[in-house]
């Protein structure tokens, strides 16, 4: 069926997140999760489903189901994440006007940092028992899973740029200013938001908050090497204790030759 079949279904709605590994997806989850129970928050209810009862995963496969199959047999509203890259959706997309769509961002270097963790966790990803300059190698050879963060990024950024239904955030100003980009978020969706409740959804959807919340960030069963958490700092600025000066330079490098010229600014610190 494709996207394209899911927007002309009846009652078959279609909000997207589409971001590189590690720049906020869980987070955006939990907040959108939230957002869509408005009504029991409102009533001071609890919700017993966690975002990843709701969200599906596009290219996961669960109990021999991929996320794509189960994102076109879901009856009504749905929710779709995904991290590949751009040249998976685009044609589809393009024939899907009304489909909304959240890109988030966060810099390159605290991204990196966490994937790298994210890599060493992950028996999916091969459990990665290299160091950080192991690591590195893959970033600088394009090998790792996904693509490359820059091309990733800049391509769903143009992309997104020019399109109606898309909406991008910044993790650096989500952390500056959560209440402000729930707002934003609730506003593209075009949900009317009590005051109280997006008090409510700021409150519990803070890095420190969210991080014990058993039903926003229940444990993963993928992530079985305990070397790390899925939430595992949140910070800006975290790369300093990682990157060597000849890394930091090829960081830089990249990101003046692909991003920077599209106007994409990077709050590293």
């Amino acid at each position: 069926m494709g996207l394209v079949g899911m927007q002309t279904s009846i009652g078959k709605v279609i909000f997207s997140i589409y971001c590189f590994f590690s720049v906020g997806k869980n987070w955006l989850k939990g907040i959108l999760h939230l957002l869509n129970n408005a009504e029991t928050l409102e009533r001071r209810g609890d919700i017993h489903e966690t975002p990843d009862d709701v969200v599906i995963f596009f290219e996961m496969k669960v109990g021999g189901v991929t996320g794509k199959e189960k994102a076109e047999t879901k009856i009504g509203p749905r929710l779709i994440a995904t991290h590949l890259p751009l040249i998976y959706f685009e044609q589809q997309m393009n024939k899907c006007p009304k489909l909304k769509v959240i890109q988030t961002i966060r810099n390159a270097k605290d991204t990196l940092v966490s994937y790298y963790h994210f890599y060493r966790m992950h028996e999916a990803l091969g459990a990665f028992n290299g160091s950080w300059d192991d690591f590195f190698k893959l970033v600088e050879n394009k090998e790792l899973a996904f693509g490359d963060y820059f091309d990733h990024t800049a391509a769903w950024y143009v992309y997104n740029k020019q399109r109606q239904n898309s909406l991008i955030l910044m993790y650096e100003d989500m952390k500056k200013d959560l209440k402000t980009n729930v707002k934003k978020i609730a506003g593209f969706l075009d949900k009317e938001i009590s005051e109280n409740v997006i008090d409510t959804i700021t409150t519990r959807t803070t890095f420190e908050n969210m991080k014990v919340d058993k039903i926003l960030n229940p444990n993963e069963p993928l992530l079985t090497t305990g070397r790390s958490e899925l939430m595992r700092k949140g910070t800006v600025g975290d790369w300093k204790g990682y990157f060597n000066e000849e890394q930091n330079h090829f960081i830089e490098q990249r990101y003046k030759e692909t991003l920077q010229p599209l106007g994409l600014q990077l709050t590293f610190e």
